[in-house]
Order: structure tokens, then sequence, then C-alpha cells
């Protein structure tokens, strides 16, 4: 509703809202889901593929201070640089992912323009496939070839860092576009396996909470990142 209004000061109160909506939706649902699954002892009816122990404690036990966690469990700490650097860097890929492949689409000398809602749709597409393969691979039973959820996000992440880097490298509209594909695919496997890797590693009586912290450098780093950076680059 905002956004109809020709007035700053009510553009700038519909942002603080979509602020504050957007963090109860990052955090409240999947709080209160896995703390019900907690509680209905769904994680102990069930085997775990990844072999990861979990440190959540079951509701109704004494409440933890959330500074004291982050202190006491490096764990915390990767959770919030990977959180941050790497949804700060898709929040920031989402604004200048047209511009760029316009920019590669102008440097390749083509002048006509893109069809932007059938790329947008392939790259929808991708990211399907990453949750796909996500829910396919979790599934699989432990062996050799079933990898920890960390050492999973961990191969994610180099290989979206790569999709980053090559079209700097190489300026090709086809190269380009295709490195977005795989990164959205690499999204779509962050997602559930960040998930998964919270699940194990939060405590119950400090979900929400830090699941809201952990957004404000994110959130800090995306406002940086759009200061600094220009259409294109």
């Amino acid at each position: 509703m905002t956004i109809l209004f020709d007035d700053v000061l009510v553009l700038f109160l519909g942002r603080i809202l979509g602020g504050l909506s957007t963090t109860l939706m990052y955090s409240v649902f999947e709080s209160w889901m896995v703390t019900e699954y907690h509680r209905q002892g769904l994680d102990e009816a069930g085997g775990e593929n990844y072999g990861e122990t979990t440190l959540s404690s079951k509701p109704g036990g004494p409440e933890k201070n959330g500074l004291i966690l982050f202190k006491d469990d490096k764990r915390l700490w990767a959770l919030a640089i990977t959180t941050c650097f790497f949804e700060g860097s898709m929040y920031l890929w989402i604004f200048f992912k047209f511009p760029a492949l316009r920019l590669a689409h102008q440097l390749n000398g083509k002048g006509s323009d893109l069809p932007f809602g059938m790329i947008f749709a392939a790259l929808m597409c991708a990211m399907m496939l990453g949750s796909i393969f996500f829910t396919w691979y979790s599934a699989q039973p432990a062996g050799r070839w079933v990898l920890p959820a960390s050492t999973l996000l961990s191969l994610s992440l180099m290989v979206a860092a790569c999709c980053f880097l090559v079209p700097v490298l190489i300026r090709d509209e086809k190269i380009t576009f295709w490195c977005f594909c795989i990164f959205e695919m690499c999204v779509g496997i962050y997602f559930p396996t960040m998930g998964n890797l919270k699940e194990k590693i939060v405590d119950d009586g400090v979900r929400a909470k830090l699941y809201g912290a952990l957004r404000v450098p994110l959130n800090v780093f995306v406002v940086v990142g759009l200061g600094l950076t220009k259409d294109g680059e």
C-alpha cells in the first residue's frame, strides 16, 4: 500500500515494514516447524543420512542466551558468515543479473533485446533442479558418495563463487547465462542444506532470535553492496 503514496517518508515506512515482515517470514515459521518437529520426537523416529549430531534442546528446557551460544560454538559464526555473504551476494545478483546479461549481449555485438521472461523462467527452473537434487541426494542411503550436509554446502559455495568469477574473466553471453543457471542450482541446494545445518546446530530455545539476528549483517551487506556497485559491473 505504501508504494501508492508519493511521499518519501511513507515509502521509508513501507520498507521498514517490509524488512520486519521479511525477517518474520524467514525466522518464525521455520523456527516453529523445527521446534515442533523436535517436540513430536520425529527426529528420533527416523534415521539421518548425514550422521551429524544435533545440539538442539527439547522444548521445555532452560532457555539459553544467544550471545553465549555464539561465543561457545564457532559453528554459529560459520553459519552467520555464510548467510551474510552468500545470501547477500544472491540478493545483489538479483538486482544486477539482467543488466549483466544485457551488457554481455551488447559486448557480443547484438542489438536486439533479450527475452527476459524466458531467461527468468530458465533461472527458476535451474533453482528448482537444485532443490530436487538435494531431495534426491539426501534420501540416498549412507555410503561413501553421500557427503555430510556441511561438505555439500561448501562445494555448492565454491561452485557458486566460480559462477560469478567466470563471467568477469570471459565476457561471453552464453557463458554468462549458463553460469547464472548453475548459480541458481547452487541456490536451490543452499537453502535446504542450510536449513538442515541450522536445525542441527541452533538451540530450539533461541532459534527464532538467532534466525532474526542472522539477517542483520545480511541486510547491512546488501545495502553497502548496492551503494558501491553500478549496473553491469
